[in-house]
């Protein structure tokens, strides 16, 4: 398996694993229906023919808001995504690392980072929901089925002990995925970000963890680069009209 296929499967993995809250279908595609997140389709194969795995998605009683595809896999399909009225609304770029640059964590006054409690998972999807998902809403109780799951690993930092920054890190067993990494607008560029993926990252490390993988957005990139991620695939997110 390349770092590509990695990243994809950590991703398709970590959305499947919700299977269990809502209605799935697997064949070269899987897909989450769902008026909360996750609500997707992504596919699994990408040297399946893209036109049938359509066809064969819209065939299913319901259809799923959101599309996930590779940007090179897309290229070649732009006119029948038009016609599909399949449009793209924000890009991710896929990026691995073996054993991350996670040793220098810098200290902070008043900034502590933490496993996250049950009781502050309310908390937790507040944040993820104003700042990830602009207020869509991710169910609370999905999240909180999978707080004595092994695979997940939910961490909180705090400023002044109120939350103001999460992370959560999911292991399929292949890689260590991490994902819903945010913090607080106002307190961005004060180095809290950094801090909680490195610790996130370094608890991980000392359970034997070395393969890591994430999805970032412009924002993120520069942290990440620095603890030695290197970008091995684009995602596109698209949007059915």
């Amino acid at each position: 398996m390349n770092e590509q296929q990695k990243i994809e499967k950590n991703l398709v993995d970590f959305y499947m694993s919700f299977k269990d809250s809502d209605s799935y279908f697997e064949n070269d595609f899987v897909k989450s229906i769902s008026k909360v997140w996750p609500n997707f389709v992504m596919i699994k194969d990408y040297s399946k023919d893209f036109v049938k795995i359509v066809k064969s998605i819209k065939n299913q009683q319901k259809i799923a808001k959101y599309w996930i595809f590779d940007v090179n896999y897309v290229k070649t399909h732009q006119k029948q995504l038009k016609f599909e009225k399949i449009f793209p609304v924000k890009k991710w770029l896929g990026m691995y690392v073996k054993t991350p640059n996670s040793d220098t964590i810098p200290k902070i006054i008043d900034f502590n980072v933490e496993p996250l409690k049950l009781h502050e998972m309310e908390q937790f999807v507040a944040l993820i929901n104003n700042t990830v998902f602009n207020k869509k809403t991710i169910d609370i109780a999905m999240l909180e089925s999978k707080f004595n799951d092994a695979r997940f690993h939910f961490f909180v930092g705090k400023y002044q002990n109120k939350i103001v920054s999460t992370c959560l890190i999911f292991d399929n067993g292949v890689t260590n995925g991490l994902y819903f990494i945010t913090t607080k607008k106002e307190f961005r560029t004060k180095g809290f970000g950094n801090s909680i993926i490195k610790k996130a990252i370094n608890s991980q490390i000392k359970n034997g963890k070395k393969e890591f993988v994430l999805h970032a957005n412009k924002i993120g990139i520069s942290i990440y680069k620095k603890l030695g991620f290197k970008e091995f695939s684009k995602l596109s997110i698209f949007v059915k009209i």
